[in-house]
């Protein structure tokens, strides 16, 4: 206790004396906070906490069972529960500069979403905020008081508020119940989880393993998505300073599966359920603001990456997969059957698959063409990696072991394997209205390329993918067109795309025309200069068309010159040529391969999009049929 009297009279040393009050022990249970609102009862929530534990002597606090409850529309009892937390600090750093935290757990935080025939968890927490702001803007205004000098900024960098040495949340959960559907369940079910979040910020380093969203309701799948693990490491220093710099992150094993069914996708149906809790744009009242005008000269220019408040150096994904699941298709494309001469002179109904069998090889290096016979019922591995490094600063990226799947009904397993996917681009230009890429690598393509009676592998994934958007537009429905408006000062279209270099070398094609594959063919040399520099830019899906219709018209040729099929007759057969890649990303409706870029003046006069002439293309020979065999020469 200190006497008022001599606290008027103290000197200025003694003023700035303090006295420590240390709580050896401290228990409070059964705590119970509620929050009432007097406009809309349904609008109360209550805090609720079982035990609260404190003691300074021996660096301690514990709480014990939180929860936080719902608005009284919405059935779900608690918006947010905890089973634990427990923290351990240094005692000698409480009245210190910088809190040493020793250890924190976290123990089952668990938040709980709800969509309800009358409203949703969002929509009941924006009228509460509502009511809080309401409050805020009636409230009198107290008047303004004098404030203190600001204390000059010390010239020496301050030490950090905090040292974590160890943070654990353990079973982070976000749960859904949606009861809108005719005949929903009426328990809630979860919509993600982290297995667990582990932080050293002494070290700068963080782990997050086990994130998992599950499928929706209806899908075969188990989860929609998974991830093993992300490693984030920091400069530790940066933590707390103007810029942050984050060395590395390290993502493995990132499994993505989509599955579609006749009526809907389970991305779509994820994608519809979280759009469901995004409140509607509020109308504007009265005049509108007047908008900004656009910055010129140098405020227009973006920030550097190197000088922004967060710098990536490095992002490194491991073991990356999609997988696709599409319904098995009941009805036979026409043409899939083919009536054969029998040995007895009757016609035999024989399907295409018939006249390729599967084959099964091993392979163990990364220049064979692996041929493995998969389910026919079980997802398709659309597209994998075994390695992304990305170096943001540098402006490289780079893949290592890519893998694009053959669609279903086919020998070979993969489509393409590629041993090395390289891009080198500006990283200053990835701000910019036009990104440019220096050059592109891809080495050593090792393509699988299986024609049937009226199709061929290339064509049959871009049905697979055609059919997977279509379905997903089904389900979502057109969209609406959008009212014309003018252009507005600051408005900004489509980043375009420079690409200076592109090379291809390296290539392997084997071709499977009939019973046998043939031996590898060695696909040409492709090189592609300045895409898009004389327009300054390409949009990005027209430069895809151009890209996949080159290489798509080098492998024809390859092949026509090797098996003697003439390559407008392959053509024919799949109907396809790549450079309708820009059409199914519904990026623009470019044209493909070299008359793509004759006619958009991408390639220079008189230059040509492969360093090869293409081989002269040889009568095809004389069809001929061995009864018994099945085999067409």
């Amino acid at each position: 206790e200190v006497d008022p009297t001599e606290t008027e009279t103290a000197s200025d040393e003694q003023k700035s004396e303090s006295k420590v009050v240390i709580v050896e022990q401290l228990e409070i249970n059964d705590i119970q906070f509620h929050l009432a609102n007097t406009d809309d009862p349904q609008l109360d929530m209550d805090v609720g906490l079982e035990q609260l534990a404190v003691s300074m002597t021996n660096g301690t606090v514990m709480l014990k069972n939180l929860h936080v409850s719902n608005p009284g529309r919405i059935e779900t009892p608690n918006l947010f529960t905890l089973d634990a937390i427990d923290i351990v600090l240094d005692p000698a750093s409480i009245y210190s500069d910088t809190v040493s935290i020793r250890d924190v757990q976290v123990i089952r935080p668990y938040a709980y979403l709800e969509h309800n025939t009358q409203t949703d968890t969002v929509t009941e927490l924006m009228k509460i905020a509502a009511t809080f702001a309401d409050a805020q803007t009636n409230a009198p205004v107290e008047p303004e008081r004098a404030t203190a000098e600001a204390e000059p900024e010390s010239s020496t960098d301050s030490p950090p508020p905090v040292a974590l040495h160890n943070l654990l949340v353990d079973d982070l959960q976000i749960q859904l119940l949606n009861t809108t559907a005719t005949n929903a369940s009426s328990e809630p079910r979860m919509l993600a989880r982290i297995g667990s979040i582990w932080v050293r910020l002494v070290d700068g380093t963080i782990q997050i393993k086990g994130i998992t969203v599950p499928n929706p309701e209806g899908f075969v799948s188990s989860n929609l998505f998974h991830l093993a693990n992300i490693d984030i490491t920091l400069e530790p220093g940066s933590i707390f300073s103007p810029q942050t710099v984050i060395k590395q992150i390290f993502v493995n094993a990132p499994t993505i599966n989509l599955e579609q069914t006749e009526t809907s996708g389970n991305a779509s149906e994820l994608k519809d359920t979280l759009m469901g809790f995004v409140p509607p744009v509020p109308e504007p009242r009265g005049t509108p603001a007047p908008q900004e005008t656009a910055l010129t000269g140098e405020e227009s220019k973006p920030i550097p990456l190197s000088e922004q408040a967060v710098v990536l150096q490095k992002l490194v994904i491991t073991n990356f997969t999609i997988n696709l699941s599409v319904p098995v298709d009941t009805n036979a494309p026409a043409g899939s059957q083919l009536h054969l001469p029998t040995l007895d002179g009757t016609m035999e109904k024989v399907a295409s698959s018939k006249l390729n069998p599967m084959q099964k090889t091993d392979s163990k290096t990364a220049n064979d063409i692996t041929t493995v016979e998969t389910s026919a019922d079980g997802p398709m591995k659309l597209i994998a990696f075994e390695s992304l490094v990305a170096q943001p600063l540098d402006g490289t990226v780079q893949i290592s072991a890519l893998q694009v799947s053959n669609p279903k009904g086919f020998a070979n397993e993969h489509l393409v394997t590629i041993e090395q996917f390289r891009i080198d681009l500006d990283p200053d230009s990835i701000q910019s209205d036009t990104l440019l890429i220096r050059d592109i690598l891809i080495d050593k393509p090792r393509i699988s390329y299986e024609r049937k009676i009226t199709t061929d592998n290339i064509k049959e994934l871009q049905i697979e993918i055609e059919k997977a958007i279509a379905r997903q537009q089904k389900y979502t429905g057109p969209e609406e067109p959008q009212p014309e408006m003018e252009p507005q000062a600051g408005d900004t279209e489509a980043q375009k795309v420079i690409i200076e270099h592109l090379l291809v070398e390296g290539g392997l094609v084997r071709a499977k025309l009939s019973a046998l594959p043939s031996a590898p063919i060695p696909l040409p040399k492709i090189e592609m200069k300045d895409m898009g520099k004389a327009e300054g830019g390409t949009s990005i899906g027209e430069a895809l068309s151009q890209i996949g219709g080159t290489f798509y018209d080098a492998i024809i040729g390859s092949v026509a010159s090797a098996t003697g099929f003439a390559g407008d007759t392959l053509k024919g057969a799949g109907a396809l040529t790549l450079g309708t890649l820009g059409n199914i990303t519904g990026l623009t409706s470019g044209k493909s391969g070299t008359m793509a870029a004759e006619e958009t003046g991408l390639l220079g006069e008189g230059e040509s999009s492969q360093t090869t002439e293409p081989a002269e293309e040889k009568k095809p020979r004389t069809r001929l049929f061995r009864r018994g065999t099945g085999r067409f020469f």
